[in-house]
């Protein structure tokens, strides 16, 4: 059925939601179930305004109706207006409610969702243990924020041991979904060494993949092993232009990492206005002066002090 088809339907149906278990609605001539999947579905419509106006009161209605009628995207849709206070107020206990129920009911973005409640303590109390249950149940029905989340506990030992082979395994699972952070991690780990073998080429992959996706940490990482020649050939111009793209993500590394690039002329003109910007740009965020030897670990892979 199309879009637009779908959208009729639902617009026929919508009138008769209270009686659902008795209706049947007809379009093109078949009988379709005006369920509880369809009050969903139509909440979705009105949220996102798809051939109506956008209307999010009723939306979370619609939500509402479902999730209490046992759909569990439902229950997820209508714990996230709840949290967000989009159509109704924000209730963060009632939004945890709703989420466990989305949860328990086998939907992996409530799990995640109510895993965030209890790691976090909004709307219940923290529990770091259950937290970690929840976001292992929604990493493993392929929620890839949940196979993040769930590395990050493992990594950190919180709500379980300390397991970083593990760690390794969920953080390339959840990088290998798309997850930019889970890239970003798993590069540490393959750089590192920690749990796995120290595979710097594959990190390389891995930061790049994480800096193409937008993480300024990514580019700074990735301009560095392209500056130092670890896991790829040796390109300062290309080092040079990683550092930039972070500079430009308000990363102050990256501007301190590009400021020296035109200082020296390395894979680059030297711009010595243009590298004294950057550098005092860096600075305005590290809240120093360039005679504090706390940032010398910014530039130490270059070989360069600051109080030079």
């Amino acid at each position: 059925m199309l879009h637009h088809d779908w959208f009729q339907y639902f617009h026929h149906c919508k009138a008769s939601f209270h009686n659902c278990r008795w209706m049947i609605c007809h379009f093109d001539q078949q009988p379709l179930p005006c369920n509880v999947s369809g009050m969903n579905k139509y909440g979705e419509i009105l949220k996102r305004g798809e051939g109506v106006e956008v209307n999010k009161e009723e939306a979370a209605q619609y939500f509402k109706m479902a999730a209490d009628r046992g759909n569990p995207a439902g229950m997820f849709n209508y714990g996230n207006m709840l949290y967000k206070g989009e159509g109704v107020e924000i209730n963060k206990e009632e939004a945890a409610r709703y989420f466990k129920m989305a949860a328990d009911s086998g939907n992996p973005d409530g799990m995640f969702k109510y895993g965030i409640m209890l790691d976090e303590g909004e709307g219940v109390e923290v529990n770091k243990k259950e937290a970690a249950q929840y976001y292992k149940m929604a990493a493993d029905r392929g929620n890839p924020d949940g196979m993040f989340k769930y590395g990050v506990m493992l990594y950190k030992g919180e709500g379980i041991e300390i397991n970083k082979e593990e760690a390794a395994r969920y953080f390339k699972m959840a990088a290998d979904s798309g997850d930019s952070y889970g890239m970003f991690n798993y590069d540490i780990i393959l750089y590192k060494g920690e749990g796995i073998e120290i595979n710097k080429e594959e990190a390389a992959r891995y930061y790049k993949m994480a800096a193409d996706r937008g993480i300024p940490d990514g580019m700074i990482k990735y301009g560095n092993m392209l500056y130092k020649g670890e896991g790829v050939e040796v390109n300062k111009k290309e080092a040079t232009r990683y550092f930039k793209m972070s500079a430009e993500a308000g990363n102050p590394e990256g501007m301190f990492n590009y400021g020296i690039m035109l200082d020296e002329g390395e894979g680059v003109e030297v711009n010595k206005k243009e590298a004294a910007r950057y550098f005092k740009m860096a600075m305005n965020l590290f809240k120093i002066n360039r005679t504090d030897k706390s940032c010398d670990f910014y530039l130490d892979f270059i070989g360069v002090s600051l109080s030079s």
